[in-house]
């Protein structure tokens, strides 16, 4: 299990996003088998935004292929991001009949880009009225003893 990491409120005083700072670490740093069920929500979650932010639809499903996509369907669905879990689901089902293949070269990336052709669940993806990152603050908000434990 992840331990929720100590944060003293006085380094909370001088700098209001070490709670992010802190859930963010446990996201991106844990190994997902060691987190606890509301820690691996907001994991899959953050993965899925991660992913999205830095290369798109066609990158998440290409570095996250090992990623049950459902649960990250789920993981959505809890957190409240409503909007992100239908153009997931939609894109998922693009992929799904039209597998990626495993690119070796950069070149070969490029190409199946192109012929995956998932720009448009991207453009989907950045118009969502509340963006996954504001969605996982307010799953923060109602989880902060799965990720903060205060110290003085």
């Amino acid at each position: 299990m992840a331990n929720p990491t100590k944060v003293s409120r006085k380094a909370f005083e001088e700098f209001a996003g070490v709670r992010w700072n802190t859930m963010n670490d446990i996201c991106a740093l844990s190994n997902i088998s060691d987190l606890t069920p509301a820690q691996r929500v907001a994991h899959l979650a953050y993965w899925y935004m991660s992913e999205l932010e830095n290369g798109g639809h066609y990158q998440y499903f290409l570095n996250k292929v090992h990623f049950d996509h459902d649960e990250v369907v789920r993981a959505l669905e809890a957190i409240g991001a409503t909007e992100h879990v239908i153009v997931l689901s939609d894109a998922f089902r693009t992929v799904r009949a039209t597998p990626l293949g495993a690119p070796q070269t950069v070149e070969q990336y490029l190409e199946g880009e192109e012929a995956a052709d998932l720009s448009h669940y991207d453009s989907a993806f950045a118009g969502c009225k509340r963006s996954v990152f504001q969605c996982l603050q307010d799953y923060l908000d109602k989880h902060e003893g799965e990720f903060i434990e205060w110290t003085p």
